[in-house]
């Protein structure tokens, strides 16, 4: 059960690791390229993940 419990905290803490590289991604891009697709995905993202 134990077992069970680490290997589930570790594939939370890899989705929110991987999850914050694509943000941090697409942060990037939508201020350096001006890039509104990139905010507007960026801002959907934040969104969803607020709602978690």
């Amino acid at each position: 059960m134990r077992l069970e419990k680490d290997e589930e905290i570790r594939t939370i803490r890899f989705k929110i690791f991987k999850n914050h590289l694509n943000l941090e991604d697409l942060l990037c891009r939508a201020i350096h390229e001006q890039d509104e697709d990139s905010l507007d995905k960026l801002t959907t993202d934040v969104i969803n993940i607020e709602e978690i």
